[in-house]
Formats: structure tokens, C-alpha cells, sequence
């Protein structure tokens, strides 16, 4: 009985150890500033020179100017200084995604107009000519998925118009695996007056279809994928106030 007291207590003590160390390891951070970016609404990341190592991108210029920036990831953690892409417009939000098949990863922008910008990578963590994509309204927010499970990157755009009418929907646009993408649905959110501020995908409801949710400024709302680029709409959180 003593023995196996003393097994246990060695046990109980190993294990505050361990998950002291786990706590201690978790808090653990290091933070490193990287300056010289402005106007930046939106980061994301992916392999964009294919080195096997993580970089990062975000919408926002090094002066007064519209487009991204690009850094690219060390070995070590740390960022090289970032290469900027100038567009004309604003860029509000970004997605990435390889939309040409070619194993390099590309990236989908938009911004105020009623545009988005579908750039391709070279996989040396340089692009391609921006090439535009006419959107129905002003886009505020974009994701990237295989909507249709065909294997090629779709688009899912939210958009809203106040003038003359209101209008806040959400666009999918169906790939095409060359880079291209045909208009194939919308979706209203029927919630008058309510900016939609960002645009996310998952499966939700675990049937291996994917979901799309979308944060407006005073909901959350949720449309379920039916898994062949079709979806239904559904409100799951109403508010009077704005969402953050």
C-alpha cells in the first residue's frame, strides 16, 4: 500500500511538472515588429516561393498606396522586409489559394468597387498582372474553398449596396482550374442595413460539405453547403448591436 502510494504521488508530481512546463511553453512568446506597412485591413499566409517555409501577407502599402504586401518567411521565425504589389484600388480583404493547378499558390483580392482582383503566383514569391473579376456590388470581404468538391478553388464573395436600393449579399463564383471563375449564385442575407464585415468557411454541421459564415454588423449568418456549389441560408445570431 505504501508503494503504491508513493507510485502515485511520483505520478501526481510528474504530471503538475509536465503541465507546468506545458503552461510555461504556451506563454511563451516572442514578439518581433515589422514595420513600414499602412491601410492594412486584412493578413493571411501560405508557402508563396515554395522554400517550405511560411510567409505572410497583408493588404496595406509602405506609404499612401493601394495593394499588398509580401513577407517572406526565414528558416527561424523572422520575416524578410516586404515586397509591395500596388493596385488601384483599396484592398479591403484577401484570400490565397492555387486557382491554376500549377502548385503555386495565387491570391484573390477586393476592395471598395465592384471588382475583385485575381492574382497569380510565379511561385517565387513574385505575381502575375492582376486580372479583374466584375463583381455585383461593393465586396467587403472574400473567402476561397472547393465549393462543388471538383477539386478546383472557388470564390465566395460579401457584398452590399445601400443606393438606390439595399442589397447585402453573398456571390459564388465557381473555378474554372485555369485561373478563371464563372458567377454561378447569390445568396441575400435579408437583414436590411447590415454591413457584412467578414466572410469564413468550415463544415459546420460535420456532413464533409463545406459552410460558409458571415459576420454582418449586426448578425451572424450561416450558409450550409449542399457540397455541389448550392447552399441554404440560415440567421443564427440577430442583434441590434454591432457585432465585434
Amino acid at each position: 500500500m505504501h508503494s503504491l502510494r508513493v507510485n502515485t504521488l511520483r505520478a501526481l508530481c510528474a504530471l503538475a511538472l509536465l503541465t507546468c512546463s506545458t503552461i510555461a511553453s504556451a506563454q511563451s512568446f516572442e514578439i518581433k515588429r515589422y514595420d513600414g506597412i499602412y491601410n492594412s485591413f486584412a493578413i493571411n499566409r501560405g508557402d508563396f516561393n515554395n522554400d517550405g517555409f511560411q510567409d505572410v501577407i497583408a493588404t496595406g502599402s509602405p506609404s499612401v498606396g493601394n495593394g499588398f504586401m509580401v513577407f517572406l518567411g526565414n528558416p527561424d521565425g523572422t520575416f524578410r522586409p516586404g515586397i509591395f504589389y500596388s493596385l488601384a484600388d483599396e484592398v479591403s480583404d484577401l484570400t490565397v489559394g492555387d486557382f491554376n493547378h500549377d502548385g503555386k499558390l495565387d491570391v484573390a483580392v477586393i476592395g471598395p468597387n465592384n471588382l475583385a482582383y485575381i492574382i497569380l503566383g510565379k511561385g517565387d514569391g513574385t505575381f502575375q498582372t492582376p486580372v479583374s473579376l466584375g463583381i455585383k456590388y461593393g465586396a467587403s470581404t472574400i473567402i476561397a474553398a472547393d465549393f462543388n468538391n471538383d477539386g478546383k478553388v472557388d470564390l465566395a464573395v460579401a457584398e452590399s449596396q445601400y443606393q438606390p436600393q439595399t442589397f447585402e449579399l453573398a456571390e459564388i463564383f465557381q473555378g474554372n482550374g485555369d485561373g478563371t471563375f464563372n458567377r454561378v449564385g447569390e445568396y441575400d442575407y435579408n437583414d436590411a442595413d447590415n454591413f457584412p464585415l467578414k466572410i469564413r468557411i468550415g463544415d459546420f454541421n460535420g456532413d464533409g460539405k463545406t459552410d460558409i459564415a458571415v459576420m454582418l454588423f449586426h448578425s451572424l449568418n450561416v450558409l450550409w453547403g449542399g457540397g455541389n456549389g448550392t447552399f441554404q441560408t440560415q440567421q443564427l445570431v440577430p442583434t441590434s448591436k454591432p457585432m465585434t
